[in-house]
């Protein structure tokens, strides 16, 4: 395996393994008998670490990407993000999730457990990680959400509608906001053009 493919190797998995960490940290109706649907664990939100939110370098590679995929036009405008972190009170001592709302394209995002992005972080160049993590699989608000557990039918991406509404009430209360301005392009400058500002000089002796 190359060096390349180690480093790209934790979005990768975090990517394809969506559908695991979905039936995993959320309800499934795959162990349900007919017209049975299971108990919802309970979940306990809370405000995750200032290392576990993306740097807005890795966010605006993010939407750039996103744009690249989608031909949307999203880095043209300022996107908002929240991130809230997300324990189940049936698996005590369980690294907690966290997970990333967008609001500007309806989507949330799941950043893996709480101790992997500082070590991502590291492995990776704020474009590579923003690249990674939209090309990997993520819940849209528009398709992904339906009614009622009964509703979910063993999907391993569908989630119910209550849980959406939970996480984002608690990211709107406990999570951390992050703006992310329109990217300001450098004013070209002609020959012989005064400075916008006159430079001011000090005497620093």
């Amino acid at each position: 395996m190359t060096r390349q493919l180690h480093r790209m190797l934790p979005w990768l998995v975090r990517g394809l393994g969506l559908g695991l960490l979905l039936a995993c940290g959320l309800p499934a109706l795959a162990g349900a008998g007919a017209g049975e649907v299971p108990a919802q664990p309970e979940y306990v939100y809370s405000t995750p670490l200032r290392s576990d939110v993306l740097p807005r370098a890795v966010l605006r590679a993010y939407v750039q990407t996103v744009d690249e995929v989608h031909a949307s036009h999203y880095a043209a405008r300022a996107s908002h993000f929240c991130f809230v972190q997300q324990s189940a009170s049936d698996r005590p001592g369980a690294v907690p999730l966290v997970w990333m709302v967008w609001y500007e394209d309806g989507r949330i995002q799941s950043l893996g457990d709480a101790a992997s992005r500082p070590r991502v972080g590291n492995e990776l160049t704020p474009r590579e990680e923003g690249r990674m993590l939209a090309l990997a699989k993520s819940l849209r608000l528009a398709t992904d959400v339906v009614p009622t557990l009964a509703d979910i039918a063993g999907s391993s991406y569908l989630v119910e509608q209550a849980w959406v509404d939970r996480l984002m009430g608690h990211c709107r209360t406990l999570g951390r906001k992050v703006t992310l301005a329109v990217a300001q392009k450098p004013r070209p400058t002609k020959p012989g053009q005064p400075l916008a500002h006159r430079p001011v000089f000090r005497n620093t002796h």
